[in-house]
C-alpha cells in the first residue's frame, strides 16, 4: 500500500503537462476576448435602452398634459420613426469568433 501523501491527485498531474497549460491559458485568453467582444456589440444597443426601461404610459401621459400642438405631436413621432429606423438599419446579424449573434 502507497503511503496517501505520495499519491499525486489528477489536477496536479495536468497542472505538470506543459502542453495542457498552454492550451488552457489560450482557451481562456480566446474566451475572455470574445467575452469582452459580445460586452461590446450589447453596449452598443444601451443608447436605446430608454426605449424598453421608461415607462411607456407615463411618458405618453406627460407628453399629452404639456397639451401639444399638432407640430409638436407630429416632432415626437418623427423622433421615434427615426429611432425605429436607426435600429431596422442596424445589421441583423454580427459573427464574434465562432459565435453568430442574431439581432432581431
Amino acid at each position: 500500500s502507497k503511503d496517501i501523501s505520495q499519491l499525486q491527485t489528477f489536477h496536479a498531474l495536468i497542472a505538470q503537462d506543459k502542453a495542457i497549460v498552454k492550451m488552457v491559458l489560450l482557451l481562456t485568453g480566446s474566451i475572455e476576448g470574445t467575452k469582452k467582444q459580445v460586452h461590446e456589440y450589447l453596449d452598443d444597443f444601451m443608447r436605446y435602452s430608454h426605449l424598453w426601461k421608461a415607462d411607456k404610459q407615463q411618458a405618453y401621459v406627460s407628453f399629452m398634459k404639456t397639451m401639444p400642438s399638432l407640430e409638436a405631436f407630429d416632432a415626437e413621432l418623427r423622433k421615434y420613426m427615426d429611432i425605429e429606423n436607426e435600429i431596422m438599419n442596424l445589421p441583423n446579424r454580427n459573427v464574434i469568433g465562432c459565435i453568430g449573434l442574431e439581432a432581431t
